[in-house]
């Protein structure tokens, strides 16, 4: 079996990732997630004639297996009169609604009446609109809060990560070109790369590349690796360096490489490790296979 798919459900979205984790079976990977629901509570209003059918509606409105935390009456039903001053009919009632949805957030023009006449005055000179009453019905406005329970969907499988030695050209317009190169001297543009990477950065290009917001963003131990760039003279010789690769890699790469396991590298993202130079580079990816895991 390549790729399953399953579903987590949890009272919050860290608790279903958490879930996840202990249900992806030894040998496989988590591919990717998509949240379903996210686990917090949700609003829903309503607008109906009466605070009955509104709590009606606003309950057809909540998915199943959510729990209302909160329902509440916003604003009861009734009517208002109010008067607007207009040169026709259309336009007073017109002038109706837009108050009525100002003042209420929601209303019915139910009636209009003349009540005054006004003047058409000489050449538009004192002409006067005429006054309307008009009759609004407000409506009722209620609320909901609820919560469903976090949900994910995760695809699981057998996770292909790259192993990429990086170098970075001077393109024709000035910015720089970042190539990626695995053992078997295919070249991938970084910004290209959808797959989980493990990439080896010579010391003096990594703080371009940390510069460059766009790809530095996908890496996931970006703390780790900008300190280790400082501190490699100190790292020279440990023990711990030469548990970690056979004789062939220890004779190139001694003080040159350091390794950290991260637990999940998903689609897109980066792990790095920071090296001597590029031809080190090129030798730890052509030697990863051998490096021993911890």
């Amino acid at each position: 079996m390549d790729e399953q798919m399953i579903e987590i459900e949890a009272e919050s979205l860290e608790e279903a990732r958490e879930l996840l984790k202990s249900r992806i079976p030894e040998g496989l990977d988590l591919l990717s997630e998509q949240i379903i629901s996210d686990g917090k509570p949700k609003t829903v209003n309503a607008v109906a004639d009466t605070t009955a059918a509104a709590f009606a509606k606003a309950q057809s409105e909540i998915p199943p297996n959510a729990e209302v935390v909160e329902k509440k009456e916003l604003s009861a039903p009734g009517l208002k009169v109010i008067t607007v001053e207009a040169f026709d009919e259309e336009q007073a009632d017109l002038n109706a609604k837009i108050y009525g949805n100002r003042r209420f957030g929601t209303s019915i023009v139910k009636s209009l009446k003349l009540v005054t006449k006004g003047r058409k005055g000489f050449l538009g000179i004192g002409k006067q609109p005429n006054q309307y009453e008009a009759e609004l019905f407000k409506q009722a406005v209620v609320q909901f809060v609820y919560k469903a329970k976090a949900k994910i969907s995760a695809k699981i499988g057998k996770k292909e990560t790259l192993v990429l030695a990086v170098m970075a050209y001077q393109a024709s317009h000035g910015s720089l070109k970042w190539v990626g190169e695995d053992a078997n001297k295919n070249s991938f543009n970084l910004y290209d790369v959808g797959q989980p990477a493990i990439i080896f950065v010579p010391k003096e290009t990594l703080p371009h590349l940390q510069k460059d917001r766009t790809l530095w963003s996908r890496v996931k131990n970006p703390e780790v690796y900008a300190e280790i760039s400082e501190k490699k003279k100190e790292r020279q010789g440990t023990d711990s360096l030469r548990n970690e690769v056979d004789s062939l890699m220890e004779s190139l790469l001694l003080g040159a490489i350091t390794i950290t396991k991260l637990e999940t590298l998903l689609p897109g993202e980066f792990q790095v490790n920071v090296v001597e130079t590029s031809f080190h580079a090129k030798i730890a990816v052509a030697g990863y296979g051998t490096v021993k895991k911890s």
